[in-house]
């Protein structure tokens, strides 16, 4: 037993004798603790075909917009049995673009290839070639407009407000794409039957004049979404009434901030109502001023808007222009008479001066 132990080469052998063994042991252990299915998986090969593998762009594009360029594709390997499970359990492998960076603008043919693969399997990609377009990156600001389905609303309710937050978001794409934006909107499907305020949020969708999806980055890419919900309402005329008027002046009514009023409640009750009441007091009213008028609510309205308007009150006296005329003709009355006051003395002058003539003449 000392002689074995002794023998160099022995003990080489034994060493890898044993090592087989355990490696055997463990390798065993993943093809259902069956030893021949290990070595048939060795020396077998076979292909496996890989969904939705992602792209990956290569090169400094960030100045650029890609388009043509799909997000995923299809990969079948084949090879070895245990090279390809071994591959697909570290799936660290990935698809990835020629240097797009060497290609500049416009459009062009690009190959995909696969990388972080044994070279020991053979892949092929589908598709394996792709034709994109490569254009200068531009970004710009646009408003988010909420599109909602009333048909899922409850009977009765209307759509009063809609708001999304934020309220613009940033659109990145070519100059080409970023001419072509005719709407930026989010689409809202509301539950059925619907009485209520909704809340919650939706993806920007960028389409051209045609309906047509645009390939646009949007940034945020969802959205909140906000909208208010009640009864419908019907709208009627404001009547206006003037309290306390002085019968001096008259009184009109300009600048209205609306001269319309949106009421909620039962439709019948609705129906009867012609007009909304504001009053104002104009006893203190001698010039324009601008005024807020509280609106009165019908009864049987459970909500009105608006609840107060602001319009101008002029006033302006009846009577100015009469006083004028009467006080034009007492100064022309006035002028006439002292003219005929001024006149009577120079005629009794004369008188006395003929008088005075003739006694002279009559004297010895």
């Amino acid at each position: 037993m000392n002689k074995l132990y002794e023998n160099k080469a022995a003990m080489i052998f034994f060493s890898l004798l044993l090592a087989l063994f355990l490696f055997i042991f463990v390798k065993a252990e993943r093809y259902n603790n069956n030893p021949v299915s290990f070595f048939t998986n060795i020396s077998e090969t076979k292909s496996e075909t890989i969904s939705d593998v992602p792209v990956y762009v290569s090169g400094d594009v960030d100045d650029y917009y890609i388009t043509g360029l799909p997000e995923t594709v299809s990969v079948e390997i084949s090879g070895p049995s245990n090279i390809i499970d071994q591959t697909l359990q570290a799936r660290e492998f990935k698809v990835v673009t020629e240097n797009l960076e060497e290609l500049g603008e416009g459009s062009h043919y690009v190959q995909l290839t696969m990388t972080n693969i044994s070279k020991d399997l053979n892949y092929r990609i589908s598709p394996s070639s792709v034709e994109i377009n490569i254009a200068q990156l531009q970004s710009q600001k646009y408003p988010v407009e909420i599109h909602v389905n009333p048909t899922n609303l409850a009977p009765g309710y209307e759509i009063h407000a809609t708001k999304a937050t934020p309220a613009e978001v940033t659109l990145t794409g070519s100059a080409e794409s970023l001419s072509k934006i005719a709407s930026v909107s989010v689409d809202v499907s509301l539950p059925n039957n619907t009485n209520s305020d909704y809340h919650g949020s939706g993806r920007v969708i960028v389409k051209d004049r045609e309906g047509n999806i645009l390939n646009i980055t949007a940034n945020p890419s969802q959205v909140g979404v906000d909208i208010a919900i009640g009864k419908q309402g019907s709208s009627v005329p404001i009547q206006i009434d003037l309290d306390n008027p002085n019968d001096d002046y008259t009184y009109d009514l300009s600048n209205w901030s609306t001269r319309q009023v949106t009421l909620f409640g039962d439709e019948k009750a609705l129906a009867a109502i012609q007009a909304v009441v504001g009053h104002i007091d104009v006893s203190g009213i001698t010039q324009s001023q601008r005024v807020q008028v509280a609106l009165e609510r019908p009864d049987n309205v459970e909500a009105m808007e608006p609840e107060s308007i602001t319009l101008t009150v002029t006033a302006r006296p009846k009577n100015s222009g009469q006083r004028s005329e009467a006080s034009s003709d007492s100064s022309s009355q006035a002028r006439q008479e002292t003219s005929k006051d001024e006149s009577q003395p120079a005629t009794n002058r004369q008188r006395e001066s003929s008088s005075q003539a003739e006694a002279k003449s009559s004297s010895p």
